[in-house]
């Protein structure tokens, strides 16, 4: 989650919906939906807000992926973001 998280923030000039698109795309290789997409941008934004009061949260979920080239409240959030996809019954292979 990660490094995906750092993959996905490294074009830096988008909104956090393209950032959502992207993310989606390189974990499921689709577009998220409409509801999807809300679902995670929402997410973000209480994620956000609870990590900006929080810096050894922000400290221990970058460990050493911190990029001096990112904000760190937001690379932490974006790695919760990730972390979730990563987690999607959709992304998990099975037998």
């Amino acid at each position: 989650a990660q490094s995906l998280a750092v993959r996905v923030l490294r074009p830096q000039r988008w909104s956090d919906e393209e950032y959502v698109n992207h993310a989606f795309r390189l974990c499921l290789a689709r577009r998220p939906t409409s509801a999807e997409r809300q679902r995670l941008l929402q997410y973000l934004d209480v994620q956000q807000k609870l990590l900006a009061a929080d810096a050894d949260s922000v400290k221990a979920i970058l460990g050493s992926w911190a990029d001096e080239k990112l904000n760190a409240t937001r690379q932490a959030a974006w790695t919760n973001l990730c972390s979730v996809l990563l987690n999607l019954h959709e992304f998990i292979t099975r037998d």
